[in-house]
């Protein structure tokens, strides 16, 4: 311990005279890790069900026309953008790679809970693209849920944005 702190004296000591004068330390500035760009924006959303094909099953799906409105936040990060809806329970969210002005998006299949009238795995998808000034976008939405047959339901929305 003795030692250790000897050492330790003499680092400083070392340190802070040059031929007997002492000069002032100077700090060695560490830069800031770096911030990402991120800015979220209000867009108006119609979500509008196009195709609902499949074996019927024990959930509702919504029919071919039925239109939802609402408001999403689009957060930006980088390459990739959110899309944070109204309600995340009974709205579909994601992150979604661009490339330019397209987007992609997957969500991975998550199982049905338990209590559910059918066990089932609920996966979905998101493509679209922006308009050159970034003040609308259009989409489509995809729902696939997998029965425990190997079955599948696929409902099919078509979205449309614009920003607020």
């Amino acid at each position: 311990m003795k030692a250790l702190l000897t050492l330790t004296a003499m680092l400083l000591l070392s340190a802070c005279s040059e031929g007997g004068s002492t000069r002032p330390l100077t700090p060695t500035p560490i830069p800031a890790p770096a911030t990402p760009t991120s800015s979220s924006e209000g867009w108006s959303v119609a979500i509008q069900t196009t195709a609902n094909t499949g074996p019927a099953f024990c959930i509702f799906t919504p029919s071919v026309g039925a239109v939802f409105k609402g408001d999403y936040d689009l957060v930006w990060h980088g390459d990739s953008v959110s899309f944070v809806p109204p309600d995340p329970f009974d709205w579909s969210s994601f992150k979604a790679t661009l490339a330019g002005l397209d987007f992609t998006a997957t969500n991975p299949p998550v199982a049905s809970i338990a209590g559910m009238c059918t066990h089932y795995l609920q996966a979905s998808t998101l493509a679209g693209t922006f308009s050159a000034d970034k003040t609308s976008f259009t989409a489509v939405e995809n729902w696939y849920f997998t029965l425990d047959s190997g079955d599948v339901r696929t409902v099919t929305f078509s979205w449309s944005g614009t920003r607020r």
